[in-house]
């Protein structure tokens, strides 16, 4: 398991070095490629948190096994997963930046599409998703990630 956090910190930080140039489509694939390998690294970061801020003891006073403790990282994980799915329902068009950043946090990635602003989501468990604004900052259209129901609009 560390070395597989090893290798995908590696990768992460080789897309923070390597400089993409739009016009290069085999460099947007690997910047692509890399964003995916740092937001599953970042799963896997919390996912340890939650492992490692396991009482030591339950209140029996006995050691909680390995399979309780990945029982309730997967009971979080879960839940983290449902609040995602219900973010995304919310999200309309006419909601404000701070609206959506409310109902899906912050986005991974920012970019500009014919001068609108594009939100991109990721979710290793959910796919991406993605919210466009107009100049004024409101969502003009969306695209939810398919566990929470694919709608694009």
């Amino acid at each position: 398991m560390k070395t597989f956090i090893y290798t995908l910190t590696a990768s992460a930080l080789v897309l923070a070095i390597v400089p993409v140039h739009a016009d290069d489509a085999a460099c947007l694939d690997l910047a692509a490629q890399m964003q995916k390998l740092k937001i599953q690294l970042e799963a896997l970061q919390a996912r340890v948190q939650v492992l490692e801020q396991a009482p030591a003891k339950t209140q029996t006073g006995t050691v909680p096994s390995t399979a309780s403790v990945a029982t309730e990282a997967a009971a979080q994980l879960r839940r983290e997963d449902a609040a995602v799915r219900e973010g995304w329902k919310q999200v309309n068009r006419g909601l404000t930046q701070d609206q959506v950043k409310g109902l899906l946090g912050a986005p991974q990635r920012t970019f500009d599409l014919s001068g609108k602003l594009v939100w991109y989501y990721y979710y290793p468990a959910d796919g991406s998703g993605s919210v466009m604004f107009d100049p004024a900052g409101r969502v003009v259209g969306f695209q939810a990630p398919p566990s929470a129901g694919f709608r694009l609009y």
